[in-house]
């Protein structure tokens, strides 16, 4: 089965993805009065869960993108996705201030590779004069997912509890996963993309071949020579 307009349909997929780590993080900011309550959490221990989540952030914003250079777009983002999933559903079983705040790291371990193989994916079926387009329509899913998870995570945890609501966070990205893994796959080996589309893709990628340069012919200078007198048919200096 072909899917018409499959790079767009990935650029969606794109933008879902950081909006869904957008709502990851900001659902600890609407519900963090009950979890301090129900933990007993003084200030001292919510600033510490708070600095061990940019910590990890800060230490994977860096290893990142090592890391999608070697497992590839397809593998590093279904690794990133799956961990900072994990740990949000990780955030509703936790027992105490040590448990929740393990749970907060292993968030920011995962959710800083969102950008460097979303980035990569675009750059893989964008063409050089549509990337930064395809760069803006996922960066869009940070506000998108900034403006929704107030008013969406405060329902759920009005109707079923805050646990809940890191739950639904958690399954989003799961669902997300499974549509990525069906989906992705690079250009020249996806089974969806339509032939007409991936000749017009190479088009837009590679150069035509009348713009590579000619290759010039090596000159022999050394053959120039007419004998071992000397008689050359350029001047010696010329030639040295």
């Amino acid at each position: 089965m072909k899917i018409p307009k499959l790079r767009w349909i990935l650029a969606g997929l794109l933008f879902f993805a950081t909006a869904i780590n957008y709502a990851d993080r900001q659902a600890l900011a609407v519900v963090s009065d009950r979890i301090r309550s129900q933990f007993g959490m003084t200030e001292i221990d919510y600033s510490r869960i708070l600095a061990g989540f940019f910590l990890a952030y800060a230490i994977m914003y860096a290893g990142s993108g090592y890391v999608v250079d070697r497992l590839g777009t397809k593998r590093s983002f279904s690794l990133f996705i799956g961990v900072w999933s994990f740990a949000s559903v990780m955030h509703a079983f936790a027992s105490g201030v040590w448990t929740f705040g393990i749970a907060r790291f292993v968030l920011g371990l995962g959710e800083p590779g969102n950008w460097p193989a979303a980035t990569k994916a675009v750059s893989e079926w964008f063409a050089p004069k549509q990337r930064a387009l395809g760069v803006g329509i996922f960066n869009a899913g940070s506000s998108v997912g900034s403006a929704l998870a107030p008013p969406v995570v405060s329902w759920l945890t009005i109707e079923y509890g805050w646990q809940f609501a890191f739950i639904a966070v958690g399954v989003a990205g799961f669902v997300w996963l499974v549509l990525w893994l069906i989906l992705y796959d690079s250009p020249h080996r996806s089974r969806f993309l339509k032939e007409s589309e991936y000749r017009e893709f190479k088009d837009e990628v590679l150069p035509p071949a009348e713009s590579k340069p000619a290759s010039a012919k090596r000159v022999d200078w050394g053959a120039r020579c007419a004998d071992a007198r000397g008689d050359c048919a350029v001047p010696c200096a010329n030639v040295y």
